[in-house]
């Protein structure tokens, strides 16, 4: 991938959208921000006795032999130390990175909350319009998005690395919903399938009940390591929970 562009890899992902198809939604609520590193870490201090694990990235937090998140690396926002969890200085605000899926929903679901559908995500970030982008038709700009800020890419004169939650200008939708595009990239509560089933006429969202843990789960979003091709909000994504 060079200055934002996609490669023939990066088009050929571009199927994992089809077919289009309609799906019906109830009604939700969805949080305006990504989780901070804050946030997380304080979670983590609640919840009683975990173990460490050594990882390439870092130290892995797993509890009851089930990983939650990577922290202690240096692109990690959460340190740890003598047992106690803390966001890194300066990284409060940032998103919290390098959590899995079980880390995420049991975050959620801890909250009385619990991870978006891809369907309800994909609302959130298309609309009713159906906009290319959470913000609308215009491809993201360096000066209002945190995407593409790695090596030769074409924001790489910026600092490397997730921002502010909610302090880009322009990634945030008409509705107040923001990094949907940029930052980084967000678990979902469904199993990931390379292309989405027919159905006929609508396909029903898979409800409100938090799914069994599959081989792989769904990812949608882009990210401040992604073009712009991957910043579109029909993206999407899947990866070992």
């Amino acid at each position: 991938l060079r200055d934002g562009q996609p490669g023939t890899d990066a088009c050929d992902k571009l199927t994992r959208e089809e077919p289009a198809h309609e799906v019906e939604l109830s009604a939700f609520f969805i949080d305006r921000h990504e989780v901070r590193n804050a946030d997380y870490a304080r979670w983590l201090e609640g919840l009683g006795e975990l173990t460490r694990t050594a990882h390439e990235l870092g130290a892995r937090i797993e509890r009851s032999g089930t990983p939650l998140v990577v922290v202690a690396s240096e692109r990690a926002g959460i340190a740890v130390e003598g047992g106690r969890f803390t966001a890194v200085a300066g990284e409060e605000d940032t998103p919290v990175r390098y959590v899995s899926w079980h880390g995420a929903q049991q975050y959620c679901l801890d909250l009385g909350k619990r991870l978006p559908t891809e369907a309800e995500w994909e609302r959130a970030a298309r609309g009713v319009s159906r906009r290319s982008f959470p913000w609308g038709e215009e491809p993201p700009r360096c000066d209002g998005v945190v995407f593409a800020r790695y090596r030769d890419m074409v924001c790489a004169h910026l600092p490397h690395g997730p921002a502010r939650v909610g302090g880009s200008s322009a990634d945030v939708t008409p509705e107040g919903v923001h990094d949907l595009a940029g930052n980084v990239r967000e678990w979902v509560q469904d199993p990931f399938v390379e292309r989405y089933a027919p159905c006929d006429p609508v396909c029903r969202d898979p409800g409100r009940a938090p799914p069994a843990p599959a081989s792989r789960h769904a990812i949608r979003g882009g990210g401040w390591l992604q073009p712009a091709v991957l910043s579109r909000a029909a993206r999407r994504a899947g990866d070992e929970p």
